[in-house]
């Protein structure tokens, strides 16, 4: 698949620049237009194609062989430890408010259902940390890859880790004409190496473009 360079103006009136993947130039132009896309001039890139590229290798072939912990997401020992401690404190305290209910023992409902909202705080952090960990794991191992643009570095002030705010990375790219945005929170200085502007390798889910990750992976 050959990549194409296009300049081109939206339903809005609004210029875009940007590369498209397509099997060939006409083929390029159709997804474009089906994108309401009018397209003013596009070209092949070949031979130079990688000046345009990130530095940094680009991302093997699948399936990737990634490591994802959950301690390199932001917060995530921590929901894991807070939800852990709802989920096994509120445990026995419902199953014995259940047992004195079982056997006709007054309080024994107030006992089992109170607890149930700290149950299902625990739980609910539990299956969002877990899930999106392989969420996330899965889009690296079998994701479809791209180059993207850094649209901005600073902080993720929405949330603190120890008194800290973790670094925020956000990019975007373009899939069939239509463009998309996404931000990764991370601890890792490598994320001051980056400047708005900069090209750096994505990759996301071909269902849902919408979700994406950074390559290299970053600590978070």
């Amino acid at each position: 698949m050959a990549q194409f360079r296009y300049h081109a103006i939206d339903l809005h009136g609004n210029t875009r620049d940007g590369v498209i993947d397509a099997e060939s130039l006409h083929d390029a132009s159709e997804k474009l237009r089906s994108a309401e896309i009018n397209v003013l001039s596009i070209e092949q890139l070949t031979v130079d194609t990688r000046r345009y590229e990130p530095d940094g290798p680009r991302p093997p072939e699948t399936p990737r062989d990634v490591t994802l912990r959950l301690r390199d997401m932001p917060g995530g020992l921590v929901l894991l430890l807070v939800g852990g401690i709802f989920t096994g404190v509120a445990i026995p305290i419902v199953l014995t408010g259940i047992t004195l209910f079982v056997a006709g023992q007054s309080g024994g409902a107030s006992m089992a259902l109170f607890p149930l909202i700290h149950l299902t705080i625990g739980v609910a952090m539990l299956w969002y940390v877990v899930g999106r960990r392989r969420r996330w794991h899965d889009i690296y191992r079998h994701g479809t890859v791209t180059m993207a643009v850094v649209d901005g570095v600073g902080y993720d002030r929405s949330v603190r880790v120890n008194g800290q705010n973790p670094y925020e990375l956000a990019w975007s790219f373009e899939v069939d004409g239509h463009r998309y945005n996404d931000k990764k929170s991370s601890f890792d200085d490598r994320v001051l190496t980056f400047t708005p502007g900069d090209r750096l390798w994505v990759i996301y889910d071909p269902d849902d473009p919408e979700e994406s990750v950074e390559w290299p992976p970053l600590s978070r």
